[in-house]
């Protein structure tokens, strides 16, 4: 009788240390494969990163190009048909009138 009770112990304890250890497997091969995953998201996100920061550039260069002086005036002349001003047609302020200030809905 004693015999048997120390047998199942013994089988209770074997079974015990392969669960332990087939969990601890189990956690490990987890655990690679999220590391695995984690790089994975990673590298594709750093490669989504430079193409929209190459994106950028691009678009940054694009809005330089719309800007351009020549580009502006030539839209205002071909399109717009505007010209130069004549002689007289525009008024400088001095700088005193600038920072004058008028009430409210006062032209200057």
């Amino acid at each position: 009788m004693v015999r048997r009770k120390q047998d199942r112990t013994a089988l209770f304890l074997s079974v015990l240390a392969v669960a332990v250890a087939a969990a601890a497997l189990t956690f490990y091969l987890w655990h690679l494969n999220e590391m695995t995953r984690i790089g994975y998201d990673t590298a594709r996100l750093e490669e989504d990163i430079n193409r929209l920061k190459e994106d950028v550039r691009k678009l940054e260069t694009r809005r330089a190009e719309l800007l351009s002086l020549e580009r502006v005036e030539k839209i205002a002349r071909d399109k717009l048909g505007l010209a130069d001003p004549r002689p007289g047609q525009v008024r400088f302020r001095s700088p005193e009138e600038e920072s004058r200030v008028l009430p409210t809905g006062t032209s200057r």
